[in-house]
């Protein structure tokens, strides 16, 4: 709890005695302080807010999906802050959220694919490594390849994948490892899912076919040798003791990663892969909201669509003002290298940017149907099946030269 101590020009904000104020939503003070007297001493002093850019994205941590503002600067991210939803998160953030969700995306990143020869990773062009997957991929039969999903992926990313082992490799072994933490549940915001896209993975298809295993089946299988090629768009998949000796036999490991990992260190080509600020796509949270989010962070990639998202300064510094740029990293969204992918192995598909993808899915999921990036934002997200008649998601304002009997029908009564 706090309080005020002291009187007139002396005042200061201090906790009761004997109390602290440590709960894990303590940081939202911060932002409903009216005078900016409570500050983060995490982005404290590190910017002045007119030098950074912000845009909408929405908090990975948990399957509520928050929707947050990502602070950029120099092209890092100096701070999250929540952002209102009054059908998800209302106006608040937890702190681990608001904390932990940009380290990641700032700090040791792979930043371009990595190709093993003579058991060294070394970085390579995105062709070499893209041909050589589809060289290793084409010397294995499709019963004998596994793909596993990604809930911390986009839909649209989770979409591709399904879709490249279906029809491109005719493989049906497809599942993902789901991440519960009942300690991390709270009744307010937090969920015990620790991924912001377990439903929306699902709903696109991240599941084995009646003939397909799924990733108990498919861990063992590696143990015993059926399985000879993974492919891995999840870079946070546990590796046991057992099965890293399981993984050393395959033939084939190919895995999306952002940050070097467990899995990543044993894998013959890891794809440098775009993280959630790096990218545009959906997740669904935990209560079938399909949401929208927008990158923060500039890459090589996606630098035409980030040109109407930058501050003034980030888009017409000079060249030598440090601040206005940063580096951009080689990394894609995993979308896009599965359409590359695909196309090394002879499938064309026509995807120029993540909106074509979530149209296709529109078109074959009755969940997404009618669904559009516009619709979504306009309405502060959409529930699965409700592309068509979303849940109105506030009052809308009427102009006071409009008499009653003008008003639109919708709003009459």
């Amino acid at each position: 709890m706090l309080t005020f101590v002291n009187r007139g020009d002396h005042v200061t904000i201090e906790t009761f005695p004997g109390t602290q104020l440590d709960n894990p939503y303590s940081m939202n003070v911060i932002d409903i302080c009216p005078v900016g007297a409570l500050t983060s001493r995490d982005f404290r002093f590190r910017a002045r807010v007119w030098d950074m850019s912000f845009n909408d994205t929405i908090c990975p941590g948990c399957a509520r999906g928050c929707n947050i503002q990502a602070g950029v600067r120099n092209n890092e991210i100096l701070r999250l802050e929540p952002r209102t939803n009054m059908k998800v998160n209302e106006y608040w953030m937890c702190d681990p959220g608001r904390l932990g969700e940009d380290r990641y995306v700032n700090e040791n990143r792979v930043e371009r694919p990595l190709v093993k020869r003579d058991g060294v990773q070394y970085e390579t062009g995105w062709d070499e490594a893209l041909g050589e997957a589809a060289r290793m991929l084409r010397g294995i039969k499709p019963q004998e390849i596994a793909f596993i999903g990604s809930p911390f992926m986009s839909c649209e990313e989770n979409y591709t994948l399904a879709k490249f082992a279906r029809e491109v490799v005719g493989a049906s072994n497809i599942d993902l490892n789901e991440y519960i933490d009942p300690s991390f549940a709270d009744k307010k915001l937090r969920l015990a899912d620790r991924t912001p896209n377990t439903r929306g993975a699902r709903e696109v298809g991240i599941a084995p076919d009646k003939s397909g295993q799924d990733i108990k089946a498919i861990a063992e299988g590696i143990k015993q040798g059926r399985i000879r090629a993974l492919y891995v768009l999840d870079q946070s998949l546990p590796v046991t003791d057992d099965i890293a000796s399981a993984i050393a036999g395959l033939d084939v490991l190919i895995v999306h990663a952002w940050n070097p990992t467990a899995i990543a260190s044993h894998a013959n080509i890891v794809f440098a892969t775009s993280t959630y600020a790096e990218k545009e796509g959906t997740f669904v949270n935990a209560n079938g909201m399909v949401q929208h989010f927008m990158p923060a962070v500039v890459t090589q990639e996606n630098e035409r669509l980030m040109g109407m998202k930058m501050s003034r300064l980030d888009k017409f510094g000079a060249y030598n003002d440090r601040w206005t740029h940063g580096d951009r990293r080689e990394c894609r969204p995993a979308w896009a290298i599965l359409r590359d992918l695909a196309q090394q192995m002879g499938t064309r598909w026509d995807y120029g940017w993540s909106e074509d993808v979530v149209e296709e899915m529109a078109n074959r999921f009755p969940g997404f149907r009618s669904m559009t990036y516009d619709m979504l934002e306009e309405n502060f997200g959409v529930e699965l099946g409700k592309g068509d008649r979303p849940t109105p998601h506030g009052f809308r304002y009427i102009p006071h030269d409009l008499r009653p009997q003008q008003m639109p029908t919708e709003q009459r009564g």
